[in-house]
């Protein structure tokens, strides 16, 4: 009992110090966004405030559980996990999840495959992006590849598929350009028919150079691009642009899955959708929710998502 209360002790003093060190970097880093105007607003974006609270749930997570993790030297900070138990256990994955991505030849290679995080990091770690607690792909491969979907249907229907379909990771989009080549960007996700984009605390969908977007074989056609949101030199919500035309070619549905608490990136969406031509194509797109999938999700599943992520 007494070894209980001193372990609980410590849990408690460890979460204080650890809690003091991640409010005093983001206090710096809210100090740096206050903005220069005459009333003195302080200024901070949704995914800036939703990264926050990602911490948050992070840190609980990994002090209440015991799992290893380090803060990296971004501003604002994010909450790093990694390997231990001798490569078994990873603080960024379900258990059982993990298994099976070790234990697939192609999700494996994903997992250890992605660009590493340079330059960001305590001296002496390394970290790749999905050893990121903000990483909308770890996310997707928690959900996704875990053993016990594969018995829940509903869960499936949510995305317009009758049943289980194994996932597929970073396939690409080929999307054709005008000058006979394809774009080669890669799709976060593919189920069956269904292109699959997550999004978690990305800040927005990237703008590219409204000539890169009319390079693109069908974009006139797919597109009312007075409609789009844009610039005099660049359109905005690229990454939607692309995904929408990837549908278009392959004959897909494309879903975006993203957070509740993120109504900017829905507000994008719809922007996006609004220039979209052929309502076949639009009916075809759809956005999904964390936490609708969460509802049909199992229970191991569901519990993760809240604990970890704040998913209710």
């Amino acid at each position: 009992m007494k070894n209980t209360v001193k372990d609980d002790y410590r849990s408690k003093k460890s979460l204080a110090l650890i809690w003091k060190v991640i409010t005093g970097r983001w206090r710096i880093f809210m100090e740096s966004k206050v903005a220069s105007t005459a009333e003195g607003v302080v200024f901070m974006d949704r995914s800036t405030m939703f990264r926050q609270e990602l911490a948050i749930c992070a840190t609980r997570y990994a002090i209440g559980r015991r799992i290893p993790f380090f803060m990296s030297l971004d501003k604002p900070p994010t909450v790093m996990f990694e390997f231990y138990e001798g490569g078994r256990l990873h603080g960024n994955f379900l258990t059982s999840t993990l298994k099976e991505v070790l234990q697939e030849g192609a999700w494996q290679i994903r997992l250890n495959g992605r660009r590493p995080v340079l330059g960001t990091l305590p001296e002496g770690k390394s970290a790749k992006e999905l050893d990121a607690s903000t990483s909308s792909e770890a996310l997707l491969m928690n959900i996704f590849c875990h053993p016990e979907l594969r018995n829940h249907s509903a869960f499936y229907k949510i995305l317009g598929l009758d049943e289980y379909e194994k996932p597929e990771f970073g396939v690409t989009g080929n999307v054709p350009l005008a000058n006979g080549r394809t774009d080669k960007g890669e799709i976060d996700m593919k189920l069956g028919n269904v292109l699959v984009m997550a999004k978690l605390a990305e800040a927005d969908f990237t703008k590219r150079p409204k000539a890169h977007a009319e390079s693109y074989r069908d974009f006139e056609f797919t597109f009312d691009a007075n409609l789009l949101p844009q610039s005099d030199e660049k359109y905005y919500h690229h990454q939607l642009i692309r995904s929408v035309l990837a549908a278009s070619e392959q004959n897909s549905r494309f879903v975006l899955i993203s957070d509740a608490r993120r109504p900017d990136l829905l507000h994008s969406w719809w922007d996006v959708m609004m220039a979209v031509n052929d309502g076949n194509l639009r009916r075809r797109c759809r956005f999904v929710l964390w936490q609708e999938l969460a509802q049909f999700a199992p229970l191991q599943i569901r519990e993760f998502l809240q604990e970890k992520y704040g998913i209710l």
